[in-house]
């Protein structure tokens, strides 16, 4: 993940090495993000394990094949770094990885195999993922790792969403300074996830691409914003969770969209 401790050290770099224009299309683009990070202590927020879910509440699926829990989030313990983030309740993310050779990947629907829940209800139950993991390669169905959120971190898109973005093109050795420069200002830390900013794509920006990325519309209504990133716990997945904007206001999370793809 290149998540970077200091803005100011990240706007720096940015007004030093581009021009004044570019700059100007560089500097919205950069956007706060909270690290996932495990803890010893005790905490309301975990990856893998099992799903708190609302008492009565039936287990997520998609097209009658059930998902698999990804992570639970606490809302209220989130430090605010971003607008409309909601301030108390819980988040549940499931993917649906397990069925990715069965399930319509194309087109409009490619990412829409998973379940975002959110709750801020008082009452609920722990429920164990329903499937077998010996019936599928790579499910782990793992003890929880509980998590806290630590940031503000500030994310910059990748570099080739940079050069997309500006007038620069790759062979220009402003671009070679500038991803020095952000390898010097890179913080180490030690996560399993990223909530909001930009997301961490290994190979490819995933789909469908956050628009919050692009210069022309950065964090509006209908962008795709980055809601959490979280690796699979045994090195060979991340797994992706997108949102637009007006859905984060709306706290409409059902309405997000998935992407996984090799760590």
């Amino acid at each position: 993940m290149l998540m970077i401790e200091s803005r100011a050290d990240l706007l720096g770099v940015v007004q030093e090495l581009f021009s004044p224009e570019d700059a100007a299309i560089v500097l919205p683009l950069i956007l706060p993000a909270l690290a996932v990070v495990p803890t010893d202590k005790p905490s309301a927020s975990w990856v893998r394990g099992n799903a708190m879910l609302p008492t009565g509440s039936n287990w997520p699926t998609v097209d009658g094949r059930a998902l698999v829990h990804t992570a639970h989030i606490d809302l209220a313990r989130l430090p605010p770094i971003i607008d409309d983030q909601p301030g108390a309740g819980q988040l549940s993310f499931f993917d649906g990885y397990p069925w990715m050779d069965e399930l319509d990947w194309g087109g409009d629907t490619a990412a829409r195999h998973c379940a975002v829940l959110y709750s801020n209800a008082q009452d609920l139950e722990e429920q164990a993922c329903p499937l077998d993991p010996d019936d599928f390669e790579f499910i782990h169905l793992d003890p929880p790792t509980f998590v806290e959120m630590v940031g503000p971190y500030y994310t910059i898109p990748a570099s080739h969403l940079v050069v997309d973005a500006i007038s620069l093109d790759w062979r220009d050795p402003v671009l070679v300074q500038f991803s020095e420069a952000l390898g010097d200002l890179r913080v180490s830390v030690d996560a399993v996830g990223q909530l909001f900013g930009h997301p961490a794509a290994i190979q490819d920006v995933p789909t469908p691409q956050p628009a919050n990325v692009r210069a022309d519309a950065p964090r509006q209504g209908d962008s795709w914003d980055h809601l959490a990133t979280f690796e699979d716990g045994v090195g060979v997945f991340d797994h992706y969770f997108s949102i637009r904007h007006r859905y984060m206001a709306d706290l409409s999370f059902a309405n997000a969209s998935y992407e996984c793809q090799c760590g």
